[in-house]
């Protein structure tokens, strides 16, 4: 395993584990223009398209990590990634493929981190999409649909953050990064099943912060918004949509990564407990 400095001049060697979408990490990898990568571990979620793909650039390019793990649902996309990877980086992967909302796969993606690293020293995790179509709170009325949007959004989450956390603090330094939503600063239109359980998970997440914090884990959240991905292509008007963000455009992917990126940095050591917005300037609270 290669070794590399840290923003603070420090020697280091980090292992980092994202739980995302394999088709959407292959776009975020081939994105990476002139990145030194390392080697890698991925989890995929489930069914449902993911933002966490759009940090992978960042780590893969040496900025933060020296080491990853790729997990996915399915074998075969995931292999078909992490080919596309090794292939355009000649890096080491590890692939995984599992669920995060099934407690056996997490525990199998916990024992392939251990054999194949060691242990684990950063995790971004991703909160599912809410099941489509979106309807209003009083619409909601399928008891299905809240269950789904309970396991794929807040159980899932929980599961992976208590299974792999342990890791991070026993190497006394470590950094959770969780991909949530701007609708638990600002709620959304037709976005109930978003807002009640991405806010259980930030809720979550800041005990969390509390009870690592000394012991050299930081635990943040970064909220995206309009950021140009399949599912925002496939569910909205862009056109509209990007009226609607006070910057009048969409987000980019490598923009939301930049952020996760920077709360996975070094620079990021003073901060624990926040939730991020990324979108534009679309959440107006002061708080």
């Amino acid at each position: 395993m290669r070794r590399i400095f840290d923003h603070y001049g420090g020697a280091v060697s980090r292992v980092v584990i994202i739980g995302g979408d394999a088709a959407g990490m292959s776009a975020a990898a081939v994105a990476s223009r002139g990145a030194r990568p390392v080697e890698l571990v991925v989890f995929e979620r489930g069914e449902y398209t993911s933002f966490a793909a759009c940090g992978l650039p960042y780590f893969v390019g040496g900025q933060v990590t020296d080491a990853q793990a790729l997990v996915a649902r399915s074998p075969e996309k995931l292999e078909r990634v992490a080919a596309e990877i090794r292939a355009r980086h000649s890096v080491r992967t590890l692939e995984v493929a599992g669920d995060m909302r099934v407690p056996g796969d997490v525990e199998r993606l916990a024992k392939a981190v251990r054999a194949g690293f060691d242990g684990a020293d950063i995790l971004v995790v991703n909160t599912g999409r809410p099941p489509v179509p979106m309807r209003e709170a009083l619409d909601e009325t399928d008891d299905e649909r809240w269950d789904q949007a309970y396991r794929t959004q807040l159980f899932g989450a929980i599961l992976v953050l208590r299974t792999i956390t342990p890791m991070l603090l026993e190497r006394g330094w470590g950094r959770v990064i969780v991909v949530t939503s701007s609708s638990v600063r600002q709620p959304m239109e037709k976005h109930a099943l978003s807002t009640v359980f991405r806010a259980g998970v930030t809720g979550f997440l800041k005990h969390l912060a509390n009870e690592t914090a000394s012991r050299g884990v930081t635990v943040n959240a970064v909220c995206p918004a309009s950021v140009e991905t399949p599912s925002l292509r496939g569910t909205y008007d862009l056109v509209e949509r990007a009226r609607r963000v006070p910057v009048r455009r969409l987000g980019r992917p490598e923009e939301l990564a930049a952020a996760v990126a920077f709360l996975a940095s070094g620079h990021a050591g003073f901060i624990t407990g926040v939730s991020l917005p990324v979108d534009g300037g679309r959440t107006e609270a002061l708080f």
